[in-house]
């Protein structure tokens, strides 16, 4: 199996010689082993795409095209919640994490 940083030079080539960020998601991401989960997109000013990966790390891209690895913390599992993937997501990108307020019932 490859490596978290062989997935990431992968994606960074497929960058670099002019393929689309859905072609390399449908061709590379979805389908490769290392990939825990689908695709999150990361708010903000500039909308990058979050790739959680089955050993602790996130790929991160952004669109100018540059691919980050970054460690989350913790191996994702494929039986993980959404609101789980999503932390993870944003300790990749270094933001806050949305604020869960519990809203009284009436």
């Amino acid at each position: 199996m490859d490596s978290p940083e062989d997935l990431a030079s992968l994606c960074a080539i497929a960058l670099a010689v002019g393929l689309d960020f859905g072609t390399i998601w449908r061709s590379i991401l979805r389908v490769h082993p290392l990939v825990a989960s689908r695709l999150i997109w990361a708010p903000g000013r500039r909308s990058s795409a979050v790739v959680p990966l089955i050993t602790g790390h996130s790929l991160v891209i952004d669109p100018a095209g540059e691919v980050r690895l970054r460690w989350t913390g913790s191996p994702v599992t494929s039986n993980e919640t959404e609101p789980v993937i999503a932390r993870e997501a944003a300790r990749a990108l270094h933001v806050s994490e949305p604020s869960r307020r519990t809203v009284p019932r009436v």
